[in-house]
């Protein structure tokens, strides 16, 4: 309605002439929006069953020294999305880092940003890594079980073949007798 187009032609008169004037004498403050890591259940959980693994098992040095880091880094529990010159009003409830100068809040947002891809990738490719492990070790719990499965069978053919070593003796000496004699083998098949 109209009094909201009132407000707007205001606040540009007011605060617009404010803003070109810090765009031309570089006062103008500056800002980077983030957003905070999330940590998920899940998450806390791998870290638990992680941490008393720890006590049975030395990590690796890799690992220590990726997750040194990540946690070294400024800013590691932050996503970062954008930065500003001014803060806008629909901004002004977000999270929010303030710097006295725009330039330094965007030469920050620019080296922090690598940093964070580089431990995004480096978190993402340890998951893959940790996935793939898990991946591994089902499918070899698998195949310990198969051959587990076989073995007891293996073990029960072998019971029942010292059971009965007469009768296959006695089997095995009528088949090839059969055989000496001359009998073909689709005979001896009807035999058996």
């Amino acid at each position: 309605p109209l009094s909201s187009w009132d407000n707007l032609i205001d606040s540009l008169k007011n605060e617009g002439n404010r803003i070109l004037s810090n765009f031309n004498t570089g006062d103008g403050k500056g800002y980077i929006l983030y957003r905070e890591k999330p940590s998920t259940t899940k998450n806390r959980a791998e870290e638990e069953e992680e941490g008393s693994e720890k006590k049975n098992n030395k990590k690796s040095k890799d690992d220590t020294a990726l997750s040194d880091m990540i946690k070294k880094m400024p800013h590691s529990d932050k996503i970062f999305e954008e930065f500003q010159p001014h803060l806008l009003k629909q901004h002004e409830h977000k999270p929010k880092l303030s710097y006295d100068n725009f330039s330094v809040a965007v030469d920050e947002f620019f080296s922090l940003l690598e940093g964070q891809k580089r431990a995004l990738r480096a978190e993402a490719a340890e998951q893959s890594a940790k996935e793939r492990l898990e991946k591994i070790k089902k499918d070899q719990s698998k195949r310990m079980e198969s051959l587990e499965n076989e073995m007891v069978k293996l073990k029960e053919h072998a019971i029942l073949v010292e059971c009965h070593a007469d009768d296959i003796d006695k089997a095995l000496s009528v088949i090839n007798s059969a055989l000496d004699s001359g009998m073909d083998w689709e005979a001896l098949s009807e035999l058996v």
